[in-house]
């Protein structure tokens, strides 16, 4: 099994990869937010006789809302762009800045009906030997389970048999996802593969302690979890992202 989540160290960089009738015709015109003028083709009919259209007074439409992880549990994301995020000096609990840009972006794979959505960190200095340790990792925001857990062989809705993911199921339906994490001197890659019609990718990061490592080292990943299972490690410090800085 591979565990993905980076660590940037002083001379080593730790890259963990063990790494949703009849009736008449009717004619909807949308007024303001709460009211909307609706004309039945009978009703119209009789506008012309009168000159007096009929008004209802209704609520706008809703649409139905899945539950968001995030919202939950009072995570907020945070818009890409340039930043500096505290993440702890390697090997210790102490604490030091880190001037980073960040972005994510969503490509289509050459895996039909799948796309590859990745989060690229730059930081100011190189990773490989900084001396600091930080914390990356991606999970799904309708359930917040990690990709790192449970991973299996699966294959889902026709799809292709993928080897080392993690299988979500939202509201009956099932998403087979897989991630994969690179370092390279200043930068960062994380890269989450899953079904095109799937948009629940968060990722996260931010300072990995040395208290939160062994923290980690401590998880269980052969079982499914949430990050908020394992809350020192995957929240408490961190900062999330998506596509939509939404």
């Amino acid at each position: 099994m591979k565990k993905k989540m980076l660590t940037g160290i002083l001379a080593v960089s730790m890259l963990g990869l063990v790494l949703v009738g009849c009736g008449d015709k009717k004619e909807v015109t949308k007024t303001d937010e709460s009211q909307v003028e609706i004309t039945t083709e009978k009703e119209s009919e009789a506008a012309t006789e009168t000159e007096a259209p009929t008004e209802v007074e209704t609520e706008a439409p809703t649409e139905e809302v899945k539950a968001d992880f995030l919202t939950e549990n009072g995570l907020t994301v945070t818009p890409n762009g340039s930043m500096t995020i505290p993440v702890a000096k390697y090997g210790s609990d102490e604490l030091t800045d880190l001037a980073v840009n960040t972005s994510v972006a969503t490509v289509a794979s050459s895996e039909e009906g799948y796309s590859d959505t990745t989060f690229t960190v730059t930081a100011d200095k190189n990773l490989d030997n900084s001396g600091v340790s930080y914390n990356i990792s991606a999970f799904d925001r309708y359930t917040g389970t990690s990709y790192e857990s449970k991973l299996t062989t699966a294959l889902i809705g026709g799809g292709a048999s993928h080897d080392n993911v993690c299988v979500l199921d939202i509201d009956g339906t099932q998403y087979d996802c897989s991630m994969d994490a690179k370092q390279n001197g200043n930068t960062v890659t994380l890269t989450v593969h899953h079904p095109s019609n799937y948009d629940g990718v968060v990722f996260l990061l931010g300072k990995l302690t040395a208290t939160q490592t062994d923290a980690y080292n401590a998880v269980d990943f052969n079982n499914t979890f949430t990050v908020a299972d394992h809350a020192d490690v995957f929240i408490d410090g961190q900062y999330f992202f998506t596509a939509t800085d939404k």
